[in-house]
This record gives structure tokens, sequence and C-alpha cells, in this order.
């Protein structure tokens, strides 16, 4: 098995670690109790206190970066062997919440941290400021983290061309997914939402999108409503000229809720710029309505 790289996967890791506490299953979190709650994820990690850190993982919780995909006990044995310095005060701000179904919300904030850390031989100082996205599940009677992702704040730069063409189909679907599975669900409503990007048809993407979802692009930007959403997915900055989705991976986390993560490679122009194989790594939120899979938060990373 292909280990992830520890240089990937330690911006992510962060923000994984948990000190248990009881739940008011009764009453929904808000934006700023659930940021709370990542709070204290972020300074276990910082303590390296791996027994807390995975405390408030889900048995499905994963990491994915550029491709590679972590499980919660990977997780867990990268922060046993981390350590870190915090040179300036951890400050989390502009906190939303996208209510995916009932049990499920997805929150999104900002977080600036002046931090070197060290596993094993590796030294890192850990990215600043960055947009942190945490989809949260009340499963077994507490709040439990299934997911986690982190991008860089950044404004698009002149990024080198790769050589390999793209084409419009998804090699997912075709080679990975047994008929009728879920993965091949979902990858049929991903192809299909991309396919709206590539033609930039808004009034497809609403009737494939939930009643509320919201979205992180590769640059650490956040659309916090299906009206910002759907204008930057259909917006001008990028003419699609084909793409290809592969790789994919799903996983049910609850009986309504789903999380899908592939490979997308576009050729495209963006900004002005030939791109003949720029690779996004997203990592796609799903809600079943009870007819068919919507979809309900996406987080593309570079």
């Amino acid at each position: 098995m292909r280990k992830i790289d520890p240089k990937i996967m330690l911006l992510s890791i962060v923000m994984i670690a948990a000190h248990a506490q009881a739940d008011e299953p009764t009453q929904t979190p808000d934006a700023q109790t659930f940021l709370e709650m990542d709070r204290q994820i972020i300074e276990a990690f910082l303590e390296g206190d791996a027994a807390g850190y995975s405390a408030r993982m889900s048995d499905d919780f994963f990491l994915f970066q550029k491709g590679y995909r972590a499980s919660k006990d990977y997780a867990v044995g990268m922060v046993s062997a981390i350590n870190c310095e915090v040179s300036d005060p951890l400050a989390l701000s502009l906190a939303q919440i996208t209510e995916v179904s009932e049990d499920a919300y997805v929150l999104s904030y900002r977080m600036d941290i002046q931090a070197s850390c060290a596993s094993g031989d590796i030294s890192i100082t850990l990215p600043t400021p960055v947009r942190a996205s945490t989809l949260w599940i009340y499963k077994e009677g507490s709040w439990q983290i299934a997911y986690h992702g982190e991008n860089a704040i950044v404004t698009p730069d002149s990024a080198a061309n790769s050589p390999a063409p793209a084409s419009n189909e998804s090699l997912a679907a075709s080679e990975a997914a047994p008929e009728g599975s879920l993965l091949e669900s979902l990858l049929a409503v991903e192809s299909a939402v991309w396919e709206t990007w590539r033609t930039r048809d808004a009034n497809a993407l609403l009737k494939l999108t939930a009643d509320d979802i919201s979205f992180v692009n590769v640059f650490g930007d956040y659309f916090a409503n299906k009206t910002d959403t759907i204008a930057n997915w259909t917006g001008p900055f990028c003419d699609v000229d084909s793409f290809v989705l592969s790789e994919g991976e799903a996983t049910r986390v609850l009986p309504k809720v789903a999380v899908l993560t592939l490979t997308g490679s576009v050729k495209a122009i963006c900004d002005q710029q030939q791109f003949e194989d720029m690779r996004v790594y997203p990592t796609t939120v799903y809600v079943n309505d009870g007819e068919s899979w919507k979809w309900a938060f996406g987080f593309n990373a570079p």
C-alpha cells in the first residue's frame, strides 16, 4: 500500500484531534459551537494528544490530499509522532455551517496560526491562512468527525502546464464501480455536475444540488450558499474543453449521507492560462432526498 507523504498530509491532520465531551442530542450546535469543537481539536493536536485526537473520529473518518486517502488509523499514527511550536496565537474566524441533513453539518471557517511542526525528521511550517471545512455527523449519541480538509488561501498563479490531454468521460464510473453501487450512483451525479461546469448550465446544476449547498475552491475561496456556488461554477473564470474523473471512492457515513473522493483532470483555459492536464482533488458530500443523491458540499483541493 502506498503511504501518504507526511509533507502532504500534515496540514489536514492539524484539525482532527479531539477531546471527548457529552453532546446534547436534542439540540444541533450552531456555527460558533461547532467552531469551538474544532478549536479543541486543534489544541489537542498541538499538544500531541493522540488519544484525544481519535476520540471524536467516526470509524469512517478519512483525510484526502493529492489523491491519497488516509484512514483514521493512519491519521492517529501520524499525530502520535508530531511535535509543534506555536509562535503566534491561533485565530479562527468567519465560521459558517451548511446543513446537509438533520444529523450532518459542514462547518467552514478561516484559520490563522504561526506554527512549526515536526514529524520524525521532517520539519514543516504550517501554511497560513487556510480555509478549513469539517463534516460533523451525529452518530451513536455524539457528534463525530467524518472528514476534514484545508486549503491555503491564495491568489491564482502561473502554474506550469502538464502534458497529458483530457476527455470528458469518467474512468472511475466505467472501470471501478459495479452496477448499482453507491460509487456508481455518486459518480453519475458528480460527472453531471462537472458537465454543468463545462457548459455553464446553471439550470441543470439547480436540479442536481440540494436546497442548501456550499463550496470551497482550490484557492481557498468559500461560497456559502446555492446562489454564490452556482455563480462560481458557471462563471467566466474557466473555459473548459474537457475533463476526466478517475480514482473514485465513496463512503456512506450515515443512511442518507455519503462522501465521494476522486481525481479530476481538466483541459481548460483559466485566467488566460492554458492547462492541458490541470489536476483537482475533490471531496463531495451528498445527501439522499428519498429519490436521488444530491450534491450538497464540495471541497476542491489543488
